[in-house]
């Protein structure tokens, strides 16, 4: 699994990716906007940019991705596709 930086300036979203041994993509992480949709009811909209920022292995061996809005998403490591969401507190 891959998390890749994103220099200051570009706005790549869902920037967590796994791939084989020869370089090969399997999987992208899935959008939170299309699993998690949401209304528009506040200015901000903390999915808009799902820019990860950390990622890291819970200790019951699930994965997870914080983005630059303190957003928590687990997701499942064969196939990048989301379970669960939360707000955090930086």
């Amino acid at each position: 699994m891959v998390l890749l930086g994103i220099p200051m300036g570009v706005y790549e979203t869902n920037n967590i990716y796994f791939g084989d041994k020869a370089g090969r993509i399997l999987w992208r992480i899935e959008d939170p906007k299309i699993k998690f949709p949401i209304k528009r009811s506040t200015k901000v909209d903390y999915l808009e940019t799902p820019i990860y920022v950390g990622m890291n292995q819970e200790a019951n061996s699930s994965f997870f991705g914080i983005t630059f809005w303190a957003m928590k998403f687990t997701f499942d490591y064969k196939t990048g596709k989301l379970l669960d969401k939360k707000w955090m507190r930086w």
